[in-house]
């Protein structure tokens, strides 16, 4: 008889390796170099602390972070802000147009599944294709601005990497300042040079 027994270097594998040896087996022992095992444990490890680091910034910068799928559909890994830029839980496998409050079959939801679409075609040339996805949302009392870039592996767009700012408070400001003038011209014509 021939037993192959794997992660023979130490614990069960190996009691198991000696155990079918004594009763006659003959044992191919699959194992680890324990060197190999102790490096590979620390590259785990550190990717495991880079990940969460990388989680960390995540998770406390204004901007929103998230990743569509082809069929419109978010992925996990959405940056903790975009809950509050777009006042709504996010769940990964929810509708883009869901996230943006936006009505299936509206006007609205059409232009950016059509955008979306246009994009992971990948017919047309990128930046303007992604030029065409909407680029300003209203959303209970914010204007949320939405910015994409395509995400490629092997030369194919596997995901569009949306970037979500508030641009609320600068639009407010821009709203004063164009009260501010008007009141200081008394309806007197503006000239700009």
């Amino acid at each position: 008889k021939v037993a192959v027994v794997t992660g023979a270097n130490g614990g069960l594998g190996l009691a198991s390796a000696k155990a079918l040896a004594g009763k006659g087996a003959h044992v191919v022992m699959a194992a680890r170099n324990q060197e190999l095992e102790r490096h590979s444990a620390r590259l785990e490890a550190e990717v495991l602390e880079r990940t969460r680091d990388i989680r960390i910034i995540l998770d406390h910068v204004a901007l929103g972070f998230l990743l569509v799928q082809e069929d419109g559909r978010i992925r996990d890994g959405f940056s903790r802000s975009c809950n509050q830029l777009l006042a709504t839980e996010l769940v990964a496998g929810q509708t883009l147009t869901s996230c943006f409050g936006l009505v299936e079959g509206s006007r609205d939801a059409f232009d950016l599944e059509l955008g979306l679409g246009q994009i992971f075609d990948d017919f047309l040339p990128e930046e303007l294709t992604l030029d065409q996805l909407p680029s300003r949302f209203e959303i209970a009392d914010r204007v949320v601005a939405l910015e994409g870039r395509t995400v490629r592996r092997d030369g194919v767009i596997e995901a569009i990497l949306l970037t979500l700012t508030d641009t609320t408070k600068p639009m407010c400001g821009q709203a004063l300042q164009i009260v501010s003038i008007h009141h200081q011209t008394k309806n007197k014509p503006i000239l700009i040079e």
